[in-house]
């Protein structure tokens, strides 16, 4: 286990997949905002093997809370959530 920082961008209420729990997991997700802002304007899903990550915009003045992560219906156990624009 090892602690670094994912990112240079501000993001709260990071979480993962709960079936990975106490495993290993490859991918953790948190709410982005802006500096001065406590309001979340999206969301980002970061790769820990590779480094990269994903984001996504919840638009003009729509805005987020806390993070859930929810495996896509039907996938296999090992891959990764989903979303839709």
């Amino acid at each position: 286990m090892k602690e670094e920082q994912l990112s240079e961008s501000i993001t709260e209420f990071g979480t993962i997949n709960d079936g990975y729990a106490a495993r290993q997991y490859r991918y953790a997700y948190a709410a982005t905002g802006k500096p001065g802002w406590f309001l979340f304007d999206g969301l980002v899903k970061h790769d820990l093997f590779t480094g990269n990550q994903e984001g996504y915009s919840f638009g003009d003045g729509v805005y987020g809370s806390e993070t859930q992560m929810a495996p896509r219906v039907g996938a296999p156990p090992r891959t990764t959530a989903t979303w839709s624009r």
